[in-house]
């Protein structure tokens, strides 16, 4: 019989990590980060650590430590992909866009290139609205790998028509995907081709064909969400909402931006962060973050928002602090943006922990709206987006959630409208500034030269003056819509 040695640091080593694969295992994440702290202590080049502890600060939203390993990756393997990769997604959600993209390039030099690498520097690029350099660096990546699906469609609004050979390799690619999630990207990415051709035929089919690949990649149950927005407005019923508070400024820092995607939040966001004295947050998830370590505390399991009525006024200070100590990073000009959309479900939640927050609700024509998430292929997080039927319902579901919030809470909700907006700059921005009470600022007007970093899909065209075309933009599609428009009508 033969026998296999190890030695005793590596028997430790691998029980190290059986130990925090078993508490990942019981979802005992916070436990897991400490063990894995304590190796990377003992074994400070241990790959193994670092490729179980960098994606889960990054999951936690715990940043500064991210950037804290991730750092001492690079430096403990130099020659290793990941923790550059981890340092650059450290300073890309904290707002330092030039940092990520110079630890991609020293990633290059030292590491190699590859399709993955030259993709994210195209999206970094896009988002610090350096549109050209972020169309270059995509096409390298297309180049390197065509069957990178998601570089096609990044790259789908910075480029104009398609060339021949181009469009026949996308559809070639699309025909042959068989992982949803790319079959998804490269549909969406002809849906754009064929839209700025003028096919509109083409392009719905595309469309289409994409969107279901898109819904049959989710586990989404639609009549869950439903239910929830009515229980929403139940739990937070008028006597929860008007109860005193221990101190009705907390909070006026922040600024809330919401409403369904694709009504103009990025627009109004851009608009206000223009101002001096406002950091532009991006799509934030510290809200989420905040509520969940006050729940772990207070051992509440119960689902949001059920667990509304078990808290105390105490227990509801405490998460608005919470909040803001989570966003002290963004409080440097004394006034910050919050733009995730949908937060409309969370307005009493932001009333009852953070009472001097001001909250601006954008809303946008209906069939605009719905016709502007159906054709957008988001991220992670719209399940709602990649069906019509079930668009319309989540959007008057929205509609009506948002007519309890505004009547009960009039004082603290501004609506603004996309086509006013658009037709009346100047006047509007005034109401919005007056709402938040800031001083007039002629730059607010010229948002375009705002030169912040922007993570959403809208980030290219919020680099350009504002535009009339998005209004009705549906109707070039309006023979494929007009059943969805005659229904929408009679619900509304």
């Amino acid at each position: 019989m033969q026998l296999t040695s190890q030695n005793p640091a590596e028997h430790s080593q691998k029980q190290q990590l059986e130990t925090i694969q078993h508490a990942l295992r019981q979802q005992h994440t916070e436990h897991a980060i400490e063990l894995l702290k304590q190796l990377q202590e003992q074994q400070p080049q241990l790959l193994d650590c670092y490729q179980i502890l960098l994606p889960l600060l990054f999951k936690s939203g715990r940043l500064t430590e991210l950037e804290h390993y991730a750092a001492l990756a690079t430096e403990q393997l130099p020659d290793q992909l990941l923790g550059y990769q981890a340092f650059s997604m450290a300073m890309r959600f904290t707002q330092q866009h030039q940092q990520a993209i110079d630890t991609l390039l020293l990633a290059q030099q030292r590491c190699g290139t590859n399709a993955a690498l030259l993709h994210q520097l195209g999206v970094l690029y896009k988002e610090s609205g350096k549109l050209q350099e972020a169309s270059d660096y995509l096409q390298q990546a297309i180049s390197l790998n065509p069957a990178q699906a998601d570089s096609w469609w990044q790259r789908s609004d910075l480029v104009g028509q398609l060339s021949t050979e181009q469009l026949k390799q996308l559809e070639e690619l699309a025909a042959q995907a068989t992982k949803l999630q790319d079959k998804a990207s490269f549909n969406y990415s002809l849906y754009s081709a064929y839209d700025k051709a003028g096919l509109y035929e083409q392009a719905f089919t595309a469309l289409q064909q994409g969107a279901q690949a898109k819904r049959q990649s989710l586990n989404y149950q639609p009549r869950r969400e439903l239910d929830e927005m009515v229980a929403i407005a139940d739990k937070f019923h008028p006597d929860l909402l008007h109860q005193p508070t221990l101190d009705p400024t907390l909070g006026q820092q922040a600024i809330f931006i919401l409403g369904m995607p694709r009504s103009g939040t990025t627009l109004v966001e851009q608009i206000v962060s223009s101002h001096a004295h406002v950091t532009a947050g991006d799509e934030l998830f510290e809200l989420g973050r905040a509520s969940a370590e006050l729940l772990q505390e207070k051992q509440l399991a119960s689902p949001y928002p059920q667990w509304a009525s078990q808290l105390s006024t105490n227990d509801w200070h405490q998460l608005g602090q919470n909040y803001l100590k989570r966003t002290a990073y963004l409080q440097n000009k004394g006034r910050f943006t919050d733009k995730m959309p949908l937060n409309f479900k969370a307005i009493g939640l932001i009333h009852k922990a953070l009472p001097g927050a001001k909250i601006i609700h954008c809303r946008r024509n209906a069939m605009d709206t719905i016709w502007g998430c159906y054709r957008q292929l988001f991220a992670e997080g719209i399940a709602f987006s990649y069906n019509l039927q079930e668009l319309k319902d989540y959007y008057l579901a929205y509609q009506q959630l948002m007519i309890y919030w505004q009547q009960q809470l009039p004082q603290q909700i501004l609506t603004v409208d996309y086509e006013l907006l658009v037709n009346d700059q100047q006047q509007q921005t005034e109401r919005l500034l007056q709402f938040l009470q800031l001083p007039w600022q002629v730059a607010c007007l010229n948002f375009h030269q705002n030169d912040r970093s922007v993570h959403t899909v809208s980030n290219s065209q919020v680099r350009q003056p504002l535009f009339k075309s998005s209004i009705g933009s549906w109707k070039k599609y309006q023979a494929q819509l007009a059943d969805l428009a005659a229904q929408l009508q009679l619900d509304q």
